[in-house]
């Protein structure tokens, strides 16, 4: 256990997990056909079926009369806003002899900034982490919650000049049983970004800080896991920024990766590397496709037919950033010629990433036997040919690999992004059954 760590908390109040999440309460005004009617909202992010931001609404003395035949409108007057949407739904009750009104407005899918601009100072920005699975990791401490002492893991994840602190709740344990029986979503662990000198952050580094650390811990986890409702604070512990980004995120179900759980500090390890690549203009946007079609194949229930094809994606797309224009190895056109499995042969091959199909893949070694395939990406390529192509002549001949197949393109996509990061600890390999905590070092450490 490690003295001095910070139990930095939520501004906002959370309970189980598809519960809503209260923000504020204040004085809302609302704009229909009769004109201004002011009221007290209460505004939350209600989890399902998917995140959103709602509005729920009382206005003493109107009645409402639905559908309205003009635009309607919803302001907060405090911040001098105008909340996007539209009424979900109202209800009228009798307060004596006068009417009261209710209503819920939902906002639509974008971004909503409620406090500050992108040029606000922050002394630490702190956010929400949904979804996440539950980790242990070499530094924790206890926190104790009326007579029940419940461990706390921290993560640090350090680069250039700032921390991004993440920290479990007394709840993860319980909220990560809860998603794994019913799905859904959780707040499952809390973060804090700050300057290493104790200096302000502006805003719009705090959000470069948070779109990276939305892809690698969704990246990480095998599926999307978003920080969401980041709060900066100033030196006094007072609000000066407040947003709300839907985030980009299904309910929960368990997805394998690279990431052993039992392991935190590897996700220390990786992440100055992970940021290096983020910040290099000509990989992110290559690493946010490939992030995404990697995420997209590793959700079975979106069939493994479907994964091997968008694992295929996102190597080749890695492939052409590494290959044609990061390091030149191929020109455009020569690029364009080579067969997939080329392409994938020399990526694979130039970050000593091993081409042989694993010994423990039978199906697929039966596979590679009875065809004559030469290597992995030769057998990868020919079984995403199969699958899209209607009239291949082996059509239905490799349906027992099919898993196979989709494992082994999932584990190299995450192979090719741990050393495009320059990552070279362990990592929990999926084409293995493996317990947990069951790590091996990563194919081109030496």
């Amino acid at each position: 256990m490690c003295k001095g760590l910070s139990h930095f908390t939520s501004p906002y109040v959370f309970d189980a997990p598809n519960e809503s999440i209260d923000l504020f309460q204040e004085t809302v005004r609302f704009a229909c056909r009769w004109g201004w009617s002011e009221g007290t909202g209460s505004v939350k992010v209600r989890l399902l079926p998917r995140p959103h931001l709602e509005v729920d609404a009382q206005f003493p003395g109107l009645e409402f009369l639905l559908p309205t035949p003009v635009p309607e409108h919803l302001g907060l007057p405090a911040r001098g806003m105008e909340i996007p949407g539209h009424v979900y739904s109202s209800s009228t009750t009798m307060e004596g002899d006068a009417p009261a009104a209710s209503l819920t407005w939902v906002m639509p899918g974008q971004q909503l900034v409620l406090l500050g601009t992108s040029t606000t100072l922050a002394r630490r920005v702190v956010f929400h982490l949904l979804n996440f699975p539950e980790f242990t990791s070499r530094e924790f401490s206890v926190e104790t919650v009326g007579t029940t002492q419940h461990r706390i893991s921290h993560l640090f994840l350090r680069c250039d000049d700032h921390t991004s602190h993440i920290r479990s709740l007394p709840s993860t344990p319980s909220s990560a049983k809860a998603l794994r029986d019913q799905g859904g979503f959780a707040v499952t662990h809390l973060g804090e970004i700050v300057r290493d000198d104790g200096g302000l952050i502006p805003v719009s580094e705090a959000q470069k800080v948070l779109a990276g650390l939305l892809l690698f811990f969704s990246f990480a986890s095998g599926a999307w896991s978003p920080p969401i409702l980041p709060v900066g604070f100033d030196e006094n512990g007072q609000h000066v920024w407040e947003c709300w980004d839907p985030p980009r995120v299904s309910s929960y179900i368990y997805t394998p990766s690279w990431f052993d759980r039992q392991n935190g500090q590897h996700l220390e390890m990786l992440w100055p590397g992970f940021m290096r690549l983020w910040a290099n203009e000509e990989w992110q946007q290559a690493i946010h496709e490939a992030v995404y079609w990697y995420l997209n194949s590793n959700n079975h229930l979106r069939g493994i037919d479907a994964g091997i094809i968008l694992t295929q994606a996102a190597i080749e797309r890695l492939s052409f950033t590494y290959v044609v224009e990061m390091n030149k190895l191929l020109s455009l056109d020569g690029f364009k010629k080579a067969s997939a499995a080329d392409r994938f042969r020399l990526l694979f091959s130039s970050l000593g990433i091993p081409l042989d199909i694993p010994p423990q893949l039978k199906e697929l070694t039966q596979l590679a036997s009875a065809h004559n395939w030469a290597d992995s990406p030769q057998g990868l390529t020919e079984m995403r040919n199969e699958r899209v192509h209607v009239e291949h002549k082996k059509r239905g001949q490799f349906d027992k690999a099919l898993y196979e197949a989709w494992n082994l393109g999932l584990w190299y996509a995450e192979m090719v992004v741990l050393r495009l990061c320059g990552y070279d600890g362990e990592y929990g390999n999926r084409l293995v059954g493996r317990s947990p905590g069951q790590v091996v070092k990563v194919p081109w450490s030496h």
